[in-house]
């Protein structure tokens, strides 16, 4: 099983936890990484707007499972034209394949797996906890891939480290464009990060939303145009904080109500 043949592999050296069944899924032409301890922030007052993102709701669609209950881990991985969501929890019983299917979903089989979905989108079932979803041709190139990832891709070795354990949310981002599953003010992310050479992100909740952000412009006037960016952001999702700026790199710290 993919869990067992995960688990045999060394871990990830990081300060953040990532699941290593999570890990061998990651492609090697990844370039954005992001994750949420799902399990964690369901005990936290937060999770009750958190469970709303987009991802974990579609997660929890198209498995029928309660996030709060049953929804462990969640990652997104990009390449900065295709992005795969990928997730543990309790799918299924281990002694009772599940079936996802409905109207407009097809159950369809790929190289021994079992995939639902149709030629433009599917989630694929490695085992009773873990589970792909995203464009069913990424889909089929994970599947292609998956026996010969070791760990994450090695651009992410010293960036991951900086993430801290108890990260609820977080994020680590080495370069280029990206399509991000965001909408409303969130959908700003993508102009921001397309002026970011590298960049670190986590967030942590309690009665507030504590997050730290790490971002490396590729010059001191990006930086610049950079800082503009970020702190208009800032003002459009209501949010107070300081942004920081050493040369190149911009430091982020927000602390607010959530």
């Amino acid at each position: 099983m993919l869990l067992a043949a995960a688990c045999s592999r060394p871990a990830q050296r990081s300060s953040v936890f990532i699941d290593p069944a999570l890990i061998a899924l990651v492609p090697a032409d990844t370039t954005l990484l992001a994750g949420a301890r799902v399990d964690a922030l369901a005990k936290t007052p937060a999770f009750q707007k958190l469970v709303h993102n987009a991802v974990i709701q579609d997660v929890a669609r198209r498995t029928n499972i309660d996030p709060e209950k049953a929804l462990w881990h969640v990652m997104f991985a990009s390449n900065g034209r295709r992005g795969l969501v990928l997730a543990r929890g309790k799918f299924s019983d281990e002694l009772m394949a599940p079936d996802f299917t409905r109207n407009g979903i097809d159950r369809f089989g790929y190289k021994g797996l079992t995939m639902f979905g149709n030629e433009q989108d599917a989630l694929v079932l490695f085992n009773s906890s873990t589970v792909a979803i995203g464009e069913t041709k990424a889909v089929r190139a994970l599947i292609d891939e998956r026996g010969s990832i070791q760990n994450l891709p090695s651009r992410f070795d010293a960036l991951v480290k900086t993430i801290p354990k108890d990260a609820h949310l977080w994020g680590a981002f080495v370069g280029g464009s990206v399509e991000l599953p965001l909408t409303g003010n969130l959908a700003n992310l993508e102009r921001v990060l397309g002026m970011v050479g590298s960049g670190t992100f986590h967030a942590t909740f309690d009665d507030k939303m504590h997050v730290t952000a790490s971002l490396a412009a590729t010059s001191d006037q990006s930086a610049q145009d950079l800082q503009g960016a970020v702190q208009a952001l800032m003002a459009l999702a209501k949010l107070t904080g300081q942004v920081a700026r050493e040369g190149a790199v911009l430091r982020v710290t927000i602390d607010a109500e959530f």
